[in-house]
């Protein structure tokens, strides 16, 4: 009785000290859970960004470039396919997702309602060389042209529908311009783990489609062939890189097994062996005190070997962030360093400009000053001489006067006449403004007659087509009534003609029916006399061939009476 204390008091210890440890495990990112993943603001989709210019159209050169900027944004999705993003920054009250290769290829995804956009660059560029989203993807050149479009499915889009899209690809290029800008500014942030468990699924189901299209689309892989597969050999590295770093610490889900690989592995063959064993296991865990030593120890290995992972994994993060971080504090150093510059720069201009105008300023006093002092020396001239000159001064002021009024006379008629030729030039403008509206007006009603005599033309021309065609149709119609009666009366001859020959016939057959029963009677008549006188009968056998004779004719009377009883 006083075991099952004892056993009971070890297990709680090794299921606490087992939590601990699993803690322990999480990486730091599994603690820091604080935003809500259904409130995750969603960037606007492309119709609802901010109105810009369309992006100019260009064309490719040479034109079997086709599929350049496809590859390379597949090479791009292909080396970090499914990999965890690097890390996050805000803009535009939303939180895109970041990134960066070893040699410095850039990807942003913005989350949308229907999954995400994606912005990819080149290294050491500020605008994106192409623009993804769940529909089409966007090819610039360097001047920000739009020079292809293709399909999520990667079907090349013909050169005519690129300005269709032109205006929606002008707001993507402005937006990863802006992105970028707000990369370097913004500070960069881990990617918390429960935002990544909810929206992975989303992430790889939408590169699924375009990743497929690459190695199902003919022209796209003809391309490829090619290239000699340039693109995918480049970023190949990362690719590599990224899948190491994937294999070795994959992010805990639900339960300790999910943590690492291999530690699933030696669970899964441990459970295996106490399924097969039953019973003995039992006696090994709980009344075998060495078994159970040698399973403690087993387990205290696999956690020394695990906290080993856990802290290379740890130092590798650790490394990757201080990169990061140097990477960054260089890049605000570089933009501290030109913004430093562009203000001393902006600071000798001021100066420049102020010595500028202190000179001009001063050459201007100068002269100002000069003007004065030879106005004075003037004055003091004219003074001294007044009293010599007064009458010449009264005579000049007198003509000065004059002139002076002749001027003004002279200046007010030549704002006269100016004022009437600017009426004149007002009235000769609208003259010709009218003339020109007039002749517009003439024009257009020229144009218009001439659309209106087209027209009539038009219609006479088809009323003369419709005449003639009924014109047409009434005689084939009087043609086929022609025929027709033709044959009518054709087939009328040919059954009078039928009925014809029918009663010539009928005629023929009585006449020979006639004459054969006109012979019969004369042979019976003949050989009734010869018997007559054969039998010494003399008038009465006279009497007899008589009466034989008129009984024939009376057949063939009434034989002919048959005859053309049936005719009729």
């Amino acid at each position: 009785m006083s075991r099952l204390p004892k056993l009971l008091l070890v297990s709680t210890a090794l299921i606490t000290l087992a939590a601990c440890r699993d803690d322990a495990k999480r990486p730091p990112a599994a603690l820091a859970v604080t935003t809500p993943v259904a409130d995750l603001p969603l960037a606007p989709e492309g119709a609802a960004l901010t109105v810009g210019p369309p992006a100019p159209v260009g064309r490719l050169t040479p034109a079997n470039y086709n599929y350049a900027w496809a590859e390379r944004a597949y090479a791009v999705d292909r080396a970090l396919y499914a990999a965890r993003p690097d890390y996050e920054f805000e803009y535009d009250g939303i939180e895109p997702w970041a990134w960066e290769t070893e040699d410095d290829w850039i990807l942003y995804a913005e989350p949308l309602e229907t999954g995400y956009r994606y912005y990819y660059y080149e290294p050491g560029e500020d605008y994106p060389y192409f623009v993804r989203d769940p529909d089409y993807g966007y090819g610039y050149d360097d001047g920000g042209r739009l020079v292809t479009v293709y399909t999520i499915a990667g079907l090349l889009l013909s050169p005519d529908y690129l300005y269709d899209r032109a205006p929606i690809a002008g707001r993507y290029w402005t937006r990863g311009m802006d992105l970028r800008r707000a990369a370097y500014r913004a500070p960069h942030r881990p990617i918390e783990d429960a935002i990544w468990r909810e929206r992975e699924p989303v992430f790889v189901r939408t590169q699924e489609i375009w990743t497929r299209a690459a190695d199902e689309q003919p022209q796209w892989r003809e391309y490829r062939r090619r290239d000699g597969g340039r693109d995918l050999r480049r970023l190949e590295p990362e690719r590599q890189r990224r899948e190491t770093i994937m294999a070795r610490y994959q992010p805990r889900d639900r339960d300790d097994l999910q943590w690492r690989p291999e530690r699933r592995e030696k669970d899964h063959g441990r459970r295996s062996f106490a399924e097969a064993s039953g019973p003995d296991v039992d006696r090994f865990r709980v009344g075998d005190h060495e078994g159970r030593r040698m399973e403690r120890e087993a387990r205290a290995q696999d956690d020394r070997r695990e906290a080993r992972d856990h802290g290379r994994w740890a130092r590798e993060q650790q490394f990757a962030d201080q990169d990061r971080r140097n990477r960054q504090e260089a890049q605000d150093r570089g933009r501290r360093d030109h913004e430093q510059r562009w203000a001393q720069d902006q600071d000798r201009r001021n100066r420049q400009e102020a010595q500028d105008r202190g000179r001009r300023d001063h050459e201007q006093r100068w002269a100002q000053d000069q003007d004065r002092r030879n106005r004075q020396e003037a004055q003091d001239r004219g003074r001294r001489d007044h009293e010599q000159r007064t009458a010449q001064d009264q005579d000049r002021r007198n003509r000065q006067e004059a002139q002076d009024r002749g001027r003004r006379d002279h200046e007010q008629r030549m704002a006269q006449d100016q004022d009437r030729r600017n009426r004149q030039e007002a009235q000769d403008r609208g003259r010709r403004d009218h003339e020109q509206r007039m002749a517009q007006e003439q024009d257009r009603r020229n144009r218009q007659e001439a659309q209106d005599r087209g027209r009539r033309d038009h219609e006479q021309r088809m009323a003369q087509e419709q005449d003639r065609r009924n014109r047409q149709e009434a005689q084939d119609r009087g043609r086929r009534d022609h025929e027709q009666r033709m044959a009518q009366e054709q087939d009328r001859r040919n059954r009078q003609e039928a009925q014809d020959r029918g009663r010539r016939d009928r005629e023929q057959q009585a006449a020979q029916q006639q004459d054969r029963g006109n012979g019969r009677a004369d042979r019976g008549g003949q050989e009734q006399a010869q018997q007559a006188d054969r039998h010494g009968g003399g008038k009465r056998g006279g009497d007899q061939a008589a009466d034989a004779g008129k009984a024939g004719r009376d057949a063939a009377d009434r034989e002919k009476g048959h005859g053309g009883g049936g005719k009729h």
